[in-house]
């Protein structure tokens, strides 16, 4: 059966899969065939418009749909067998710990030989549990649809991350659901960065307060911003507070690199972070806002800075990561929804404090940095 062919037509689950990831937006899917994943390559044999990447080994799929993910913003997906998938834990427990969006499909061996000592008979799913978002074994046909459009917005939405589908191999050669029961409908399934959740609106108006009762606001970024899309609204909220802007190693691009500093990005902060910009939010700075960022130990240089009696607003759109280590206002939701409320707000209520000194400040850390790394070469 091709793409052309009548949809209403029981079709292969394993096509079916194929067919709801290119309608989810997958491009590539990145992996090596397996004895129990050749319904699955036959499906994307058999497909137009979605494209197979081979690989060195399980590890590079599962490493390189993480990739993909970050570059793109969109889902990455990967494949392997049973044996195979027990290269994955190292990358997919990067995507977990980065909050990166990859799909795992995984083939295993039939559903009647399960505990028959066949080999490759793994419990794949609860090995990858701990380190993923979810991590699921789907025994029967009639439950694949719904396991993997759920599996598809659990990867994508929220805080991104790792999601396994483990099928048999019976279960992915079997022909028992029309091509329509994969199909997502149209407009119910988001893609990356598609469905925004917004702030409660008291959050939003606890936030313009301690904006606008700040002296010096700093801003300070991590790799949730940049998943999120906020390059534009960082820079906007930058430029209406005159406020500098950090990042931590994977917030970096939320901002061009500047060597004169212009657009008031500075580097980075946390222990691999530069001295002028310690030394600002030590003795300059009165209140961080925090984006997309989890301030972890490497993050803050153990915790140190941003100093822990700074004024902090954390925004995030996992609320678990709210106060773990810092005491901080949450606003919970997506970076690039969350500021866009911010900045709307400013606009209507906004006045400028003490602009002339903060223009200052940015112009001390400016030569603060140029002294630094003169000094560095």
């Amino acid at each position: 059966m091709s793409d052309q062919e009548n949809d209403s037509i029981n079709v292969q689950t394993a096509y079916g899969i194929v067919q709801s990831l290119k309608e989810h937006g997958v491009k590539y899917i990145f992996g090596i065939p397996d004895g129990h994943t050749l319904a699955f390559y036959d499906g994307i044999y058999r497909s137009e418009g979605i494209e197979h990447v081979l690989v060195n080994d399980e590890r590079t799929a599962a490493f390189a749909a993480d990739a993909y993910a970050r570059v793109t913003g969109s889902l990455g997906v990967c494949d392997a067998g049973a044996a195979g998938s027990m290269n994955f834990p190292v990358a997919l427990s990067e995507a977990n710990g980065s909050g990166s969006p990859v799909l795992a499909i995984v083939g295993t061996v039939k559903s009647e030989d399960i505990l028959r000592n066949v080999p490759h008979d793994i419990n794949v799913a609860d090995t990858l549990l701990p380190i993923t978002k979810w991590a699921k074994y789907v025994t029967f046909v009639q439950n694949v649809p719904r396991f993997l459009k759920y599996g598809i917005r659990h990867a994508i939405n929220n805080r991104p991350g790792p999601v396994v589908l483990v099928f048999p191999e019976n279960v992915l050669n079997a022909r028992d659901l029309p091509l329509t029961e994969f199909l997502p409908v149209q407009g119910g399934a988001c893609s990356i960065n598609g469905c925004r959740s917004a702030a409660a609106s008291d959050e939003i108006e606890r936030a313009i307060s301690m904006i606008a009762n700040s002296e010096q606001p700093a801003i300070y970024t991590g790799g949730g911003a940049v998943l999120s899309g906020a390059f534009g609204e960082v820079q906007k909220l930058s430029d209406m507070l005159i406020a500098p802007v950090f990042s931590t190693i994977s917030g970096k691009g939320i901002m061009k690199t500047n060597p004169t500093f212009n657009n008031n990005y500075f580097g980075t902060v946390g222990l691999f972070g530069e001295r002028p910009n310690h030394l600002f939010l030590k003795k300059k700075a009165d209140l961080i806002i925090v984006v997309g960022n989890r301030l972890t130990e490497d993050d803050t240089a153990y915790f140190e800075y941003p100093p822990q009696d700074l004024d902090m607003i954390h925004i995030d759109i996992d609320a678990r990561e709210i106060g773990l280590s810092y005491h901080a206002l949450g606003v919970i939701g997506d970076p690039k929804a969350v500021l866009t409320q911010i900045i709307e707000r400013l606009k209507e209520t906004f006045k400028l404090r003490n602009g002339e000194i903060r223009k200052e400040n940015l112009d001390l850390l400016r030569k603060a940095h140029a002294r630094y790394r003169k000094k560095d070469n």
